[in-house]
């Protein structure tokens, strides 16, 4: 149920006190209503009001979706409207359909995407960092350390699965710190736009476009972090045969003169996605999942993270397992 306070900052932005939302499932950690206001329609998405993180990233993702939409890129939804104390945005709605079949046009698309956003006069230096971006190469095994604290605080002696998959993690990551060349403490540029968590996962497709979705982690970022995650995320994974035309892009120049790095940094971002699969066993990402679920039954939502978390640990354990057949062909296409 929407809270009344939200129907009614809704019914004042879209002025229309007859509002019909319907909730769109699928989203991890937020909810998100299609909203239909006469002859218009709108997406409403409401963050978890008692995280601490919900306002910055409420406030990131619309300053980041409102400077495309000012830069008139056309492939996202336009920001409408946001409070912050009711920890909601509007946007327009997109009438579409999650990617089913991955094609070549699809990854042209996410291409053409990141360089129309990448164009010169775009860049903005007041835009906040993108989320865990690093300030070195050396960053990337910051980035699991970090991850790999998180589930050092939690019991876990019962799980002797996990602890196994979280120990070769850290195995493999200080095998890698271990070996790195001076170059990788040296500062990275900061200096092209990223959505982030991007990938066809965050897509709509119409019959007509391809658009991108869910800029809470977006800003300033390294090209290394970009092109890592794209090519890593596990929901709707990308061949890495694609990469040669990404790194024929001037985007990703920097990369093109320094691949046998990439190759490494690729690894350690292939670990930090373990990591992430297990986000299910983090105390403050299951309330953020539970109420993204919208459902007020304790015990169904408790049933669905258990089998949640075994379901991810498998994925994880699995993707960890191909992580060198991964490479392989990595290195086979640079």
């Amino acid at each position: 149920m929407i809270e009344p306070s939200i129907l009614k900052w809704l019914q004042e932005v879209v002025n229309n006190e007859q509002v019909l939302l319907t909730p769109i499932d699928g989203g991890a950690n937020n909810q998100g209503f299609r909203v239909s206001s006469g002859t218009e329609q709108f997406f409403l998405k409401c963050f978890e009001p008692h995280n601490s993180r919900s306002l910055s990233k409420l406030r990131n993702e619309y300053a980041f979706a409102n400077h495309l939409s000012k830069a008139e890129i056309p492939n996202i939804g336009k920001p409408i409207a946001y409070s912050e104390e009711l920890k909601v945005s509007l946007f327009s709605f997109i009438d579409g359909q999650a990617i089913a079949n991955l094609t070549t046009n699809h990854i042209d698309a996410a291409l053409a995407f990141i360089e129309a956003i990448n164009a010169p006069a775009i860049f903005d230096a007041t835009l906040p960092m993108a989320s865990e971006s690093p300030a070195t190469l050396y960053g990337f095994v910051d980035i699991i350390d970090k991850r790999l604290e998180r589930f050092a605080q939690l019991s876990l002696h019962d799980n002797h699965r996990l602890q196994s998959l979280l120990q070769a993690i850290a195995s493999r990551t200080q095998q890698i710190a271990e070996t790195v060349e001076p170059s990788w403490y040296e500062p990275l540029q900061k200096t092209i736009l990223s959505p982030s968590d991007f990938g066809f996962h965050n897509a709509i497709e119409t019959p007509s476009d391809i658009y991108f979705i869910d800029f809470e982690y977006a800003g300033r970022d390294t090209v290394w972090k970009l092109l890592s995650d794209f090519f890593a995320q596990p929901a709707i994974p990308v061949p890495l045969e694609n990469i040669t035309r990404f790194l024929q892009s001037a985007v990703f120049s920097e990369i093109s003169q320094r691949r046998q790095e990439f190759v490494t940094i690729y690894e350690l971002t292939l670990m930090k996605w373990c990591l992430i699969m297990l986000n299910e066993f983090i105390p403050v990402i299951e309330q953020r999942r539970r109420f993204s679920w919208n459902n007020s039954c304790l015990d169904i939502n408790n049933d669905v993270l258990s089998q949640k978390k075994q379901s991810q640990l498998e994925k994880s354990i699995r993707y960890f397992a191909h992580i060198p057949e991964k490479i392989k062909i990595l290195d086979k296409n640079l």
